[in-house]
């Protein structure tokens, strides 16, 4: 597996769509051969199929795989311009207390102020800004990168519920 999978895993989760290479790389401006190469590593894990998304082991694999493959330490010596993601996104936001200095991905001329944090890909703030569905995924998948205990079970209900709603659990 690989960072990018990461990413076309929570782009399939985020809108449902079934995975079609040629709309995933025009959606994630990417290379058709990266994305091909992508969907092949997704399916052979099971993570998807010609249906769509596998949403009990698409859940496992966010809860476990990205905090190791991708393990998000933010900076909190400096401050930057950025998009905001974790446990600072909606609907996870509305959890925890909105007074706190928000972790960003690190974005030229960014709406929000806040500690920088590696996204899973280079692109993932310029991709969430177009994406709001993709940015609440990928915040998500943050927040269980970097986040305590309790931000990653609202992460994780989050996810579990977005999954249901696209139908990938049956």
């Amino acid at each position: 597996m690989q960072p990018l999978d990461i990413l076309v895993l929570a782009q399939l989760s985020a809108d449902g769509t079934k995975p079609s290479a040629r709309a995933l790389s025009e959606e994630l401006e990417l290379p058709s051969s990266t994305l091909q190469r992508s969907l092949v590593r997704l399916r052979e894990a099971g993570l998807i199929d010609g249906d769509g998304v596998d949403g009990t082991r698409a859940l496992e694999f966010f809860q476990h795989v990205p905090k190791y493959l991708m393990p998000a330490r933010p900076d909190r010596a400096r401050l930057v311009r950025g998009l905001r993601t974790g446990s600072y996104v909606a609907p996870l936001v509305d959890a925890f207390s909105p007074d706190r200095t928000p972790v960003v991905w690190e974005l030229k001329d960014g709406p929000d102020e806040g500690y920088p944090v590696a996204p899973v890909v280079q692109n993932a703030a310029h991709l969430a800004t177009q994406r709001p569905g993709l940015r609440r995924v990928l915040a998500a998948v943050d927040a269980l990168r970097m986040e305590p205990a309790r931000e990653r079970r609202v992460a994780t209900d989050f996810l579990a519920g977005q999954l249901n709603a696209i139908g990938a659990f049956g």
